[in-house]
């Protein structure tokens, strides 16, 4: 039997040039990868004015005359989650989206919130402090909410007018009231800030529905009734 030597360098050279190949791929991945974390870093850390208008809100919700009760505080934090693309304008919302939730320790948006709890529970302080709040803090801000009824609606508007009058120069900010509307100045004259709160024909017990800037942000309220207790 007559044997023959097969040289295998050819093959080992070309598979090793194949792993460096991959290597060095893997480099510039790794490297591509740090530079975009650096980037995005970069920006995390770029305080923006809308920031700014965020935190204020919650600020403010901190300095309207009344201590917060746990509940109020839930309430607050689900809204202002669901009003992040209307504090922050819808462009820069999307461009900086993970960066904005994040900042919050927010996972994502949600923009119903759906609030169910007992009679006597805050829901209509809860409401009317998180809308002065928002008047109050955010440019050019357009809300409208709809109650119950006459009585509902106008209630809601005077709670409004209470928490905003608590604030620094907030009485000197009002431009016209009614039982229907409220408007305030803002930064500067073109800043017209307004809220219009209008009765409803639903027969559904603690049911709000809340319009903000023409884009819904649907609050939903529904009481239950607490019994042996």
């Amino acid at each position: 039997m007559r044997y023959s030597a097969i040289c295998y360098i050819a093959l080992v050279d070309r598979f090793i040039g194949h792993l460096e190949s991959k290597r060095q791929g893997s480099m510039r991945s790794r490297e591509c990868s740090l530079r975009t974390t650096q980037v995005c870093e970069l920006r995390s850390g770029k305080r923006t004015s809308a920031d700014g208008i965020a935190d204020f809100l919650l600020e403010t919700l901190d300095n309207l005359g009344v201590v917060r009760t746990p509940g109020q505080k839930l309430f607050h934090r689900e809204f202002f989650c669901a009003c992040l693309p209307h504090i922050y304008g819808s462009e820069e919302f999307e461009r900086d989206r993970e960066r904005i939730l994040r900042r919050f320790g927010f996972e994502r948006i949600r923009y119903e919130v759906l609030v169910v709890c007992p009679r006597r529970w805050g829901k209509t302080y809860g409401v009317s402090m998180f809308m002065a709040a928002l008047l109050w803090c955010v440019p050019d801000m357009w809300i409208s909410i709809f109650s119950t009824g006459q009585r509902a609606s106008t209630s809601m508007l005077e709670l409004i007018y209470k928490w905003i009058a608590n604030l620094s120069d907030g009485k000197n900010r009002l431009l016209a009231k009614n039982h229907e509307k409220l408007y305030i100045s803002g930064d500067n004259a073109a800043d017209r800030r307004r809220c219009y709160s209008y009765p409803s024909s639903v027969q559904v017990g603690g049911w709000v529905h809340i319009n903000i800037e023409r884009r819904a942000l649907r609050i939903f309220f529904v009481s239950r009734k607490v019994h042996g207790g």
